[in-house]
């Protein structure tokens, strides 16, 4: 651990008057509990955002080019 962090830790908990382990514990359950539910896949805002017909020529969407027919 760095100097700096252990120091801050040490007397973090000596003010509060727990130990060193108390006080790491109750950060990582408060950090827990405010990040709430899992984060969604960020992927799933993309499904669906372009609304527009499917092609029976996927070259011509892919490449850009005008079907032939």
């Amino acid at each position: 651990m760095a100097p700096d962090i252990d120091d801050a830790l040490t007397a973090a908990a000596a003010k509060r008057g727990v130990s060193r382990s108390a006080l790491m514990r109750d950060a990582v359950r408060t950090l827990l509990e405010s990040d709430g539910p899992a984060q969604a896949d960020p992927i799933d805002a993309l499904v669906g955002w372009l609304d527009v017909e499917p092609s029976d020529d996927i070259d011509a969407v892919v490449y850009g080019y005008e079907a032939h027919t």
